[in-house]
């Protein structure tokens, strides 16, 4: 099984449905319910999404496609080794 990092953007893409970065989204966590990848991503990505979206969701169904959500993605914790393997790669994003 494949395993991908995600970022804020790509959960953003999908339950805001923003185009044309949508399609990739769901081809990303279509793959992830069909078990042909693993999907990881930092806690702090979902509070972002929740701060970013609570303007435009009512709080119940924001909390509801979150949880569900996460039925699909392993959330990762950040800390100081991570931060500092981040800051020493040789990756074009942060």
């Amino acid at each position: 099984m494949k395993k991908l990092f995600i970022d804020t953007n790509i959960i953003f893409d999908l339950i805001a449905d923003r185009k044309p970065f949508l399609k990739y989204a769901i081809k990303i966590f279509k793959n992830a319910e069909e078990n042909k990848t693993q999907i990881f991503t930092f806690s702090h990505s979902i509070a972002i999404t929740h701060y970013l979206l609570k303007k435009y969701f009512d709080k119940k169904t924001l909390l509801n496609i979150l949880l569900n959500l996460l039925d699909y993605l392993a959330v990762l914790s950040v800390n100081t080794n991570v931060l500092k393997k981040a800051l020493k790669s040789n990756h074009k994003d942060f």
